[in-house]
């Protein structure tokens, strides 16, 4: 990945014609053959990136050219056979294993209801001397009394706390690490899913915390190569303790990694991605299919389906093993 080719991919999803710098927008696109136009729109699909100015299958896909998150044995053979690889014994993916364009949450309730919108606590009388605040001051205050069991005082010093000297927060994390001294992490985690930052119907392109890529994790402010392996770690030795997003600040313990990380990190993940294998009867016949399911509507838990696509033509996914005992249990017929 170079600077020019993620000014370029910037450029394919903004909504106007100016050309970032290093980027490429439709006078670069229509001096290709054949010409088309730079799509100026959100991305619809991950694999819409080939079509972007700079992109290649080697940038996109990497080592694992039939996308099976596994070094097969033509992946780890140098030029001896596609694709091109560095014989190291590790599977390089490629950038098409840390993206998507599928996060999004709605915000709402299970009942339809808004959710708390934190910014916007700290309204009139809502600072640390104790006035009671604006409406999402009261609504939170009356949420933590009848979800916790909070009196109203107590209510009322975790919403001062939230956004001390009246000011609010700048996302879910730093809520919680304004009040860790009030609110157990166990508690958050009651409370969390019906607060939110925006007044939008959706919050889109947060990154789960809790399932992210070390990676991925690198390229988020106030984490980076510093802490990324470090919440991992955690991660691995606290399977239990990822209910929320909080868990976070046992990792970053300063204000200034909390307010730069923040605004990109959820704990939840609402979109889901199946990759399906199968073969036929007495070995005969493969198909492979992915299908991406969304579960983000509060009021139909049923989950949707919002992307598929047949990736039987990429080969065989399933391994050298697999591969072989259908060859022996087919002798024996």
């Amino acid at each position: 990945m170079t600077s020019a080719l993620a000014a370029a991919i910037v450029d394919w999803r903004d909504s106007d014609s100016q050309v970032t710098q290093g980027g490429a927008e439709d006078e670069t696109y229509g001096r290709l053959n054949p010409p088309y136009k730079c799509k100026n729109a959100k991305f619809e699909s991950i694999e819409e990136l080939r079509w972007v100015y700079g992109m290649s299958l080697e940038i996109l896909y990497g080592e694992d050219l039939n996308r099976n998150g596994v070094l097969d044995p033509n992946e780890n053979d140098g030029e001896a056979s596609a694709p091109s690889d560095n014989k190291d014994g590790r599977l390089d993916a490629g950038l098409l294993n840390y993206v998507t364009v599928y996060s999004r949450q709605v915000n709402t309730n299970l009942d339809g209801s808004s959710r708390i919108n934190v910014t916007q606590l700290g309204g009139q009388g809502g600072g640390p001397g104790g006035g009671q605040g604006g409406g999402a001051s009261r609504q939170l205050r009356t949420f933590l009394m009848n979800t916790l069991q909070f009196s109203q005082s107590k209510a009322q010093e975790v919403v001062n706390g939230m956004a001390p000297g009246g000011r609010p927060p700048a996302s879910i994390l730093e809520a919680y690490y304004n009040v860790r001294n009030s609110l157990s992490q166990d508690q958050f985690a009651m409370i969390e899913t019906n607060l939110t930052m925006t007044a939008n119907a959706l919050t889109e392109g947060l990154v789960n915390v809790n399932t992210a890529s070390e990676v991925v994790l690198t390229c988020i402010p106030g984490i980076g190569t510093a802490h990324a392996s470090e919440i991992v770690a955690y991660r691995q030795s606290h399977t239990s303790s990822l209910k929320t997003v909080a868990w976070v600040t046992d990792v970053l313990k300063d204000r200034a990694s909390i307010a730069q990380a923040g605004p990109y990190l959820t704990g939840q993940s609402y979109q889901f991605t199946a990759d399906i294998a199968a073969v036929g009867q007495h070995g005969r016949g493969y198909r492979r299919v992915e299908y991406v399911f969304d579960t983000s509507d509060p009021g139909d838990p049923t989950p949707r389906l919002i992307h598929r696509e047949d990736l039987s033509a990429l080969g065989w996914a399933l391994g050298k093993d697999a591969r072989q005992s259908l060859i022996v249990s087919r002798g024996t017929r």
